[in-house]
């Protein structure tokens, strides 16, 4: 049996059509790499457009599996993790939550903390 992870979605409708920005949270279900790679494919073009001001939900994933909890926004730029504070390909965010990818590689040093190991 494969193994599957916990996922949730927030900032799209429950149809997975669009992005509408709602702060909701709500279950997707349990998922094998296979089904998270489709989904991401499917939601990583989704943005939403805001107001300057307007308080409004990225479209996000939300994982929980035995390499814990990730959270993956769909942005203009990419499939954003905020975790590693890195943009990440389908591919890398599906062995990312699953934890087959060492979320250190992703993460950088800041430059200040960097300047002052020198």
């Amino acid at each position: 049996m494969s193994e599957k992870i916990t996922v949730h979605a927030q900032g799209i409708s429950r149809d997975l059509i669009e992005a509408n920005g709602d702060y909701a949270l709500f279950f997707l279900g349990l998922m094998d790499q296979e089904e998270m790679l489709g989904l991401f494919n499917r939601l990583q073009g989704f943005t939403i457009s805001r107001a300057p001001g307007e308080n409004t939900c990225l479209p996000c994933l939300l994982t929980l599996g035995p390499a814990g909890h990730f959270s993956f926004a769909m942005s203009e730029v990419g499939l954003f993790n905020f975790e590693t504070s890195a943009y990440l390909t389908p591919r890398d965010a599906v062995a990312l939550a699953f934890g087959y990818k060492n979320p250190d590689l992703y993460t950088t040093q800041p430059e200040s903390e960097a300047d002052t190991e020198k």
